[in-house]
């Protein structure tokens, strides 16, 4: 297939849905705390932030986003309205719906990570390839900004229904010497777990290489035990599979031996074996992903 530089950031048809009811499947002690939650929290919640509000403020406050702070919390409502509260005060705080794509376009260029595709889930696909970034960056909190408008920008394309995006990290060639501090990676695991809350589907690690081992062995102890369940490590890119695993339970993660057990192989990179051939280019990716 020809290389294309076009990103595929709008999801197929068959991955949407048509209806979406965030009460769906909850017990009724749990669609009792969603509607607590709203009536009797929400506002004190935000009341008792400062700074100036956000614009996209009540997205981060529909019953679809208060459900995932519940399920995070695992249904303990006082948890959740108090990771609820501590999450819109640091987005207030730290604002990354206003993080300058001035400011973070060169960390684009890099080609270290990017949108592009959706998994069988539906999920938007976000790449990093650790080494290709740092070869060309000194900036790593630079990094972590951008990462976050990617998130933010994930969350966006997302389709109706569907809450979570999916990591792919290429490990190929990685080591202590060419990747960024184990604290940097590690900060941005605890942001994404602590504020984007049930947002990660699933993390895979491919090309896995020793220093995989090394990072894992030092900053596992420090991780969310959720996120860390949700990691996952591939051993071949290139085998086919013929379902997707459960997504929602603790046996997400470990050794796969097929990365196509989650992603359908049009919407797959070529270079992982997909039929996604992505070649990617700064000038039309960033004028495509700067419209989203």
């Amino acid at each position: 297939m020809t290389p294309t530089p076009i990103p595929i950031l709008t999801a197929p048809s068959s991955y949407a849905s048509a209806t979406y009811d965030p009460f769906h499947g909850l017990s009724e002690s749990e669609a009792m705390s969603l509607k607590a939650f709203r009536a009797e929290h929400l506002a004190t919640v935000m009341r008792g932030l400062t700074g100036t509000a956000l614009d996209n403020e009540d997205e981060w406050t529909n019953d679809e986003c208060l459900l995932l702070f519940l399920k995070a919390a695992k249904f303990d409502l006082d948890v959740a309205v108090s990771r609820l509260a501590a999450t819109m005060q640091w987005r207030r705080d730290f604002r990354p719906t206003e993080i300058d794509p001035a400011v973070v376009g060169p960390h684009c260029k890099f080609g270290d990570q990017f949108l592009t595709g959706f998994d069988k889930h539906g999920r938007p696909i976000m790449y990093t390839r650790p080494k290709h970034g740092y070869l060309h960056n000194k900036d790593p909190e630079g990094s972590i900004r951008y990462s976050l408008l990617l998130i933010e920008k994930a969350i966006k394309i997302m389709p109706k229904g569907v809450t979570k995006l999916t990591v792919i990290t290429d490990f190929e060639g990685s080591t202590m010497f060419n990747g960024f501090a184990s604290a940097i990676y590690l900060k941005f695991l605890n942001i994404l777990a602590t504020h984007y809350p049930e947002r990660l589907g699933v993390a895979i690690c491919i090309r896995p290489t020793w220093y995989l081992s090394f990072l894992y062995g030092v900053i596992a102890p420090f991780m969310d035990p959720i996120t860390k369940k949700k990691l996952v490590f591939i051993k071949d890119a290139s085998q086919s599979a013929s379902k997707p695993p459960a997504m929602d339970n603790d046996e997400v993660g470990g050794w796969r031996d097929s990365i196509f057990e989650f992603v359908d192989v049009d919407q797959l990179r070529g270079e992982y074996g997909g039929d996604h051939h992505f070649n990617f280019d700064y000038d039309i990716y960033w004028e495509a992903f700067t419209k989203l």
